[in-house]
């Protein structure tokens, strides 16, 4: 008989902490019988959850905190600057305002009857999901999936409280476990690293899904939510130079969020608009990744990067700015560049110069069974 596990995670949409999900359900549901606990159940990638795994029934009141891409909304209308924003962000985290709102919900519903033999809660930085899993739900044993530096990002110490609650912390790579365990040797025996699970196979078939045909210059493509941490904007003003240095070349950008609209209006306001290409969200973006020369990934900060290892399966090189698990993840089958412009005008200079060829004939995604001991 199989053991029961349920999973939560606030909605499913386009995105990396929702792919690495659906992948680590496909890879488990012959082991453990799958409940899925959601906050917001019109995400749009529904229809990739597989038949046998059933959603629980537990409460519609989230909907109105989270919008169907996953994003909070914020009790403040018509935020102009980005920066004001998370000023206010912030300001709401701080005061525990935030904590509050939710706790009004979560204290009114009832306890799931039911008893699991393990709790997975899909992301630690959703409070509402920490809470619920904690305080809600009956198991023998509770892990969280932790997708961010919580050495760099700002978490507010009520997450952080909740986090170091479970059972088990697993960090999505080994530099961000070794980094948490070192920042907090409290809780150092309960942190631990998995990596995300990737479906290699079904990768590489729903890349012959679409024929795709790109630009006869160098081809870069970008698979990504179009948010502040992803450094859209500074890659295009990189871009706009080499152009005025004569170099040809075009970027292929897949992804939405809340940047889309500044970084088409700055695309235009440099002429790129023949270089550079939106193409919005797309739920099967891997026969653009496999028609590129390049995939970019050039954020801020990234936890791990789920789409480095799904270029390097489709035998596309990467270049990726240094962050703290760039060297782990990329290793030799791509470029690591400085995390500012000069970095990344000298690697993209060097890449469209040389028209750089990586071999990935032998890349094998390591799919860890950390979790599974």
């Amino acid at each position: 008989m199989k053991k029961k596990m349920l999973i939560l995670i606030p909605v499913l949409r386009p995105g990396g902490v929702e792919r690495a999900t659906l992948n680590f359900i496909r890879h488990m549901k012959d082991h453990f019988e799958i409940e899925l606990l959601l906050l917001n159940k019109d995400g749009t990638w529904m229809n990739k959850l597989p038949d046998e795994i059933r959603v629980v029934n537990f409460s519609d009141d989230f909907k109105n905190f989270f919008t169907n891409d996953g994003s909070a909304r914020y009790p403040v209308k018509n935020i102009i600057s980005s920066i004001i924003k998370k000023s206010v962000v912030r300001f709401y985290h701080v005061t525990g305002i935030f904590k509050c709102k939710f706790n009004k919900i979560i204290n009114k519903l009832p306890k799931i009857e039911e008893n699991y033999d393990l709790v997975i809660c899909s992301t630690g930085a959703y409070y509402p999901l920490t809470e619920i899993a904690l305080e809600k739900i009956n198991a023998n044993k509770k892990f969280v999936f932790y997708h961010e530096d919580i050495t760099r990002v700002y978490v507010p110490r009520y997450i952080k409280k909740n986090i170091f609650k479970f059972d088990k912390i697993f960090c999505v790579s080994a530099s961000i476990s070794k980094k948490m365990q070192e920042k907090f040797k409290r809780y150092k025996d309960k942190i631990d690293y998995q990596y995300n699970f990737l479906d290699t196979e079904k990768i590489k078939e729903e890349s012959k899904g679409e024929k795709v045909t790109l630009s006869k210059n160098f081809n870069f493509v970008s698979v990504s939510r179009i948010s502040p941490e992803k450094a859209i904007t500074r890659s295009i003003k990189v871009f706009g130079k080499l152009k005025n240095k004569g170099y040809n070349f075009h970027w292929t950008i897949i992804g939405d969020g809340p940047d889309l609209g500044k970084c088409k209006k700055l695309v235009k306001k440099l002429n790129l608009t023949a270089e550079i290409t939106f193409l919005g969200s797309k739920s099967n973006p891997y026969a653009y990744i496999k028609a590129a020369d390049m995939l970019l990934l050039l954020s801020y900060f990234e936890s791990f990067g789920i789409v480095i290892a799904e270029a390097f399966t489709l035998g596309t090189p990467v270049l990726a700015t240094k962050m703290i698990s760039s060297k782990e993840v990329v290793g030799e089958h791509g470029i690591i560049c400085d995390n500012n412009s000069k970095g990344i005008y000298k690697a993209l200079k060097m890449i469209l110069t040389d028209k750089l060829k990586i071999n990935l004939e032998n890349y094998e995604y390591p799919n860890d069974t950390r979790f599974e001991q």
